[in-house]
C-alpha cells in the first residue's frame, strides 16, 4: 500500500532534480555546439512536393490512362469516335422502398398478409401449421 506523503515527496523531489538538470549551457558549450550545426535549413523530403495538377479533365468526363496520360473515354462507330453517353436511370423505385431484382426487373417487396390473428397475450401452439389457442 502506497501512502501519499512519500508519493508527493518523491514527485516533488524529481521535480527539483529535473529543475537542477535543466541549466542553461556554458557559453564555450554553446558556441561549439553552433560551430557543428549546418547553416542551411534541412531539404524537403521529395515524397512532400507537390506536383503540378496534371488532370485537365472535368470530373464528370469518364476518363481512363494510356501509359501514363489522362484521356477521356471513346468508343467507335462505324469508323468515327463517339462519346459515351449517361445510360438512362432504369431504377424508378425510391431509395426507401425494399427491392428485389426478379429476372433483370427491379421489383418492389410485397408485405405477407398477417396471418396470426390471435393477441399476443393468448398462448397459442402451431396444429398442423395453423395457428390454434391452447
Amino acid at each position: 500500500m502506497i501512502s501519499s506523503r512519500p508519493a508527493i515527496f518523491a514527485a516533488i523531489a524529481l521535480f527539483f532534480v529535473g529543475q537542477t538538470l535543466a541549466v542553461p549551457m556554458p557559453m564555450s558549450m554553446r558556441r561549439a555546439m553552433e560551430a557543428r550545426e549546418p547553416v542551411l535549413p534541412f531539404e524537403v523530403i521529395p515524397a512532400y512536393i507537390k506536383r503540378a495538377d496534371i488532370n485537365s479533365m472535368p470530373a464528370e468526363v469518364p476518363t481512363k490512362g494510356v501509359n501514363g496520360d489522362i484521356v477521356a473515354y471513346r468508343k467507335r462507330v462505324n469508323g468515327d469516335i463517339v462519346a459515351y453517353r449517361k445510360r438512362a436511370d432504369i431504377n424508378s423505385m425510391p431509395a426507401e422502398v425494399p427491392t428485389k431484382g426478379v429476372n433483370g426487373d427491379i421489383v418492389a417487396y410485397r408485405k405477407r398478409a398477417d396471418i396470426n390473428s390471435m393477441p399476443a397475450e393468448v398462448p397459442t401452439k402451431g396444429v398442423n401449421g395453423e395457428i390454434v389457442a391452447y
